[in-house]
């Protein structure tokens, strides 16, 4: 491609300009054509056939593997003919490696059916939570809701977008396809205890820097918002270590922080000290997600910058 070196940088982020503003204005696309959707599948296939732990780490190669593999022969094929058509593939892979507006759908489609239907608003929360919903309460589905939000602002958005400014779009891909095996089988259970542990540390350690720069970028949200930006910041300190998980304790403190709000996984943790969650609290932490996951990605355009200097073949 021949752009002077010194405006190199300008490539990636546009790329992610691009993607996010994409993200805005489409969301993402059906399934069938949705390449996270394509490594879901494929994961999918190869989970069930065995359940030691070294097959875990097959999966994550293999899928990682192909992923990234089919990725770069598409962008090193566009490069070389068309350079344009290599930014247009490089701004659709790295949509579909984010999912903001996914996200807000799902959160709002909770929020709309405890307005009218607490049983419906169970049933749309076991679509983004991995826990029993039948038996919450109105405040519990509320805090459920707002919980996936800031756990998915750090797994659906700024951990695929900080890979990206570290190592380009294949970067942003590998994060993404490493969260989908953990959603899909890095947790405790009778199937996916052996086999899922792998994708799931993984996916714990891919997570760990970006998940405590979202956190902080919550905080900054909050103020811009006019949240409780000092609330968000004590509830960090105070709270992040309570859920089992090293990284999602980090951004739900956060939220709850910010929103002067108590979240609880019923038996297991609870995060802030304020009021009961309620149906408009989903509204504010949607706000929060979407002003968080913007400022991220203007802070990976520097760090894509920065990158540039150091490898910018990968870039």
């Amino acid at each position: 491609m021949i752009i002077p070196p010194d405006a190199i940088w300008t490539i990636p982020c546009g790329i992610i300009m691009g993607a996010i503003l994409l993200d805005i204005i489409l969301g993402d696309p059906p399934n069938r054509y949705h390449p996270t959707a394509w490594a879901g599948r494929m994961i999918a296939i190869m989970i069930p056939f065995r359940r030691e732990k070294y097959w875990g780490v097959l999966v994550v190669i293999t899928s990682c593997g192909a992923v990234v593999t089919a990725a770069a022969i598409l962008l090193y094929v566009t490069e070389l003919l068309i350079p344009l058509l290599y930014i247009i593939v490089s701004i659709l892979i790295l949509k579909s490696t984010i999912s903001i507006q996914n996200m807000e759908r799902h959160a709002n489609t909770v929020h709309d059916h405890i307005m009218s239907d607490d049983m419906r608003a169970r049933v749309a929360l076991a679509c983004i939570v991995k826990r029993n919903t039948i038996n919450l309460s109105t405040s519990q589905i509320c805090s459920g809701t707002i919980e996936s939000v800031a756990e998915n602002t750090t797994d659906g958005t700024t951990s695929p977008l900080f890979y990206m400014g570290l190592f380009g779009v294949l970067g942003a891909l590998v994060s993404r396809t490493v969260s989908t095996i953990d959603s899909m089988a890095g947790y405790h259970s009778e199937m996916f205890g052996k086999v899922g542990w792998f994708g799931a540390n993984c996916d714990t350690i891919l997570g760990w820097v970006p998940a405590r720069i979202t956190a902080y970028v919550m905080v900054l949200s909050a103020l811009i918002l006019q949240y409780d930006y000092r609330g968000a910041y004590h509830a960090i300190c105070r709270d992040c270590k309570k859920p089992a998980s090293l990284n999602s304790g980090y951004t739900m403190s956060a939220m709850a922080g910010a929103l002067n709000i108590t979240l609880e996984k019923p038996g297991q943790y609870t995060l802030g000290t304020g009021r009961e969650a309620c149906a408009k609290d989903i509204k504010d932490a949607i706000r929060i997600m979407k002003c968080t996951s913007y400022i991220f990605g203007g802070i990976v355009c520097s760090m894509a910058y920065v990158m540039s200097q150091v490898w910018p073949w990968v870039l």
